[in-house]
């Protein structure tokens, strides 16, 4: 009787004791919060979604030519891939302001929802600037060899194959990377190439786990690219404006802070080693 009197009340007083705890509590306790967060995400990638839709409406309606034109292909896709490398960059610009709100609830801070997320942009600005730079590049480069390969130049076969995977290999490390980039660029004070060494090896270091992670956190995302339906696309877009985007904020964070416990905040910031967790009642 005592717990269904006083159970409800006492459970927000109760830190959780890991992190999928703190996952289920984030949702639990501050739902509009977290849709605010990923309806800002949503709104920073339209004009990059813009961009991408307005290239394949084009090629799929617009100039017949280009269509089965592998030169042509490769020119309107080169070009396009270039001119979303400062969309990216906006995208990493507003990702820094709900990297470092989340950080603060997964840590249970004091939360003024307002000005932490303009706090967290102008903290992380050059960080956020520079990752969503590097991310742009490595996707630029990625989509415009990919292209490039299928231009008849008389390339090896082998030859060929090795160059796709390796777009697609730079990309994965790179992602890996930048993700590890935000999460570390709104905790620590340190240079943005201490930054980039130290990303590098959390992205090489557990590289099976971390893209377990990784296809973990972008599965909203994942199901956008593999829908294959213009209508279910625009369904799961939608469905990412309103959850899907800070899920994958949300686990990735959640990830990362335990990857920086182990490599880092055991060696140098003992006090953040599982900050927001209840570890003195964990059984």
């Amino acid at each position: 009787m005592n717990k269904l009197i006083m159970g409800f009340d006492n459970k927000k007083n109760l830190k959780p004791k890991n992190r999928f705890e703190v996952f289920k509590l984030m949702f639990y306790e501050s739902p509009l919060k977290l849709v605010l967060l990923s309806f800002s995400i949503f709104i920073s990638t339209l004009p990059l979604v813009i961009l991408l839709v307005s290239k394949d409406i084009y090629i799929m309606y617009g100039d017949a030519s280009i269509k089965d034109n592998p030169y042509g292909l490769f020119l309107i896709n080169f070009f396009t891939y270039t001119i979303s490398i400062p969309l990216i960059i906006i995208v990493f610009v507003n990702l820094g302001g709900v990297f470092y709100v989340i950080k603060k609830m997964a840590w249970d801070e004091t939360l003024d929802f307002k000005f932490d997320y303009k706090d967290g942009i102008k903290k992380s600005l050059k960080e956020s600037v520079l990752l969503g730079l590097i991310l742009g590049l490595s996707i630029d480069v990625m989509m415009t060899n990919l292209y490039f390969l299928r231009l008849d130049l008389g390339f090896d076969p082998i030859i060929t194959t090795i160059m796709t995977y390796l777009s697609i290999i730079q990309f994965i490390v790179i992602l890996l990377m930048v993700m590890f980039g935000m999460s570390q660029a709104v905790i620590y004070q340190q240079s943005f190439r201490s930054l980039i060494k130290n990303s590098f090896v959390f992205a090489i270091v557990k590289i099976i786990k971390n893209l377990l992670m990784l296809t973990l956190s972008m599965f909203p995302l994942i199901l956008i690219l593999l829908s294959g339906n213009n209508l279910l696309t625009f369904i799961f877009y939608l469905g990412c404006g309103l959850i899907g985007f800070i899920f994958t904020v949300i686990v990735w964070t959640l990830y990362s802070h335990s990857i920086f416990d182990r490599f880092i905040n055991q060696k140098y910031f003992k006090e953040l080693v599982n900050k927001g967790i209840d570890t003195k009642n964990n059984i």
